[in-house]
């Protein structure tokens, strides 16, 4: 799975809560960024911090520690070859004007479309890659569009909870399934944790 979304140039990463998404898609940010000299690697989320955690992923990797030169700040990772990894949040205004050999948009499902619309621009001069990755946020928006609409040309990775139990175990899942029924929130449940498009209202 992890080469799959390593060499892919476009995919979508429909996942459970606390799958893992953001270390696969920091690995897949450092890996284009050290593997080819001048490379922009744009990351978005839906606010700063949460585009800045997935940069302090990257960090968190041997290949970013070890590697000479390498300048880090909160928000942007500078490499010898002329890389760099950059993490915005999700502002139009804020990100305008950056061209991007991989965008990655984590959390897609709570991106606005506008900004969608504004950001697959910074791929057309550098025949970029794009990634989404999200846990699904009912049956609306980009994210839910791409994923159905079979006429686009996605890698789609499903990736419920009950597929990595070395993580998140079967008994969690069952505790949590059980009380979500009892509370009348059994849709809530398999959006989060089974990858699915509810409306939970």
């Amino acid at each position: 799975l992890q080469l799959q979304i390593l060499s892919a140039p476009r995919g979508i990463l429909n996942c459970s809560r606390q799958w893992g998404k953001s270390t696969v898609s920091a690995l897949k940010a450092l890996y284009a960024a050290t593997s080819l000299p001048n490379q922009t690697v744009l990351v978005v989320a839906p606010t700063q911090r949460q585009s800045a955690e997935l940069l302090r992923r990257c960090r968190a990797f041997p290949a970013a520690r070890a590697a000479q030169g390498v300048k880090a700040s909160r928000h942007e990772l500078a490499f010898p070859n002329g890389s760099r990894i950059l993490a915005v949040p999700s502002s139009g205004d804020a990100i305008r004007g950056f061209s991007a050999h991989l965008l990655i948009i984590d959390e897609a499902a709570r991106v606005p479309d506008s900004l969608y619309q504004s950001l697959t621009p910074m791929l057309a001069a550098t025949a970029g890659q794009l990634w989404l990755l999200s846990t699904p946020n009912g049956p609306r928006g980009f994210f839910h569009q791409e994923w159905t609409d079979s006429r686009e040309p996605w890698l789609r990775i499903l990736a419920p909870a009950t597929s990595c139990p070395s993580r998140i175990s079967p008994d969690f899942l069952e505790r949590e399934r059980r009380k979500a029924i009892r509370r009348g929130q059994l849709t809530t449940f398999e959006q989060e944790y089974l990858c699915e498009f509810k409306d939970t209202g």
